[in-house]
């Protein structure tokens, strides 16, 4: 295997991660310093905005397209087929038994609760060795 530490066991600083140190360190010292009173961020001149009286544009003049005429389409005469009504026979269904032998179901009992002693006067020692 090969060895790509340094020589003499140095590492190399990460330049990313102590940049954004410095950086954040920046910020927060402009933060505390704004927060002190030292350092003023407010405008020392403000621009005035201000609004003219124009009136609304006249509005445009389109003029509306010419209104279509339906095309006219010819159908030809569609010939009519009587067809008789088709009738299904009647189908004859058992009938369902509806009182059922209670071998089929098993009833499942609750789970047993494990005995907890009265827990309402005992201190914090007691519970522990209760618990453990």
């Amino acid at each position: 295997m090969y060895d790509y530490s340094l020589p003499g066991n140095q590492r190399r600083t990460n330049w990313l991660l102590n940049g954004l140190i410095v950086f954040s360190l920046g910020v927060h010292v402009v933060i505390f310093m704004h927060m002190a009173g030292i350092c003023r961020t407010d405008p020392l001149t403000y621009i005035e905005i201000g609004l003219k009286n124009i009136s609304k544009p006249a509005a445009r003049l389109i003029p509306r397209p010419r209104a279509r005429q339906k095309p006219i389409y010819k159908t030809p005469r569609i010939k009519t087929v009587n067809i008789p009504k088709q009738t299904i026979p009647p189908v004859k269904i058992n009938q369902v038994m509806t009182s059922l032998p209670d071998t089929l179901m098993e009833r499942i009992k609750a789970p047993d609760l494990p005995f907890v002693p009265d827990q309402s006067n005992i201190g914090i020692s007691d519970f522990i060795t209760l618990t453990c």
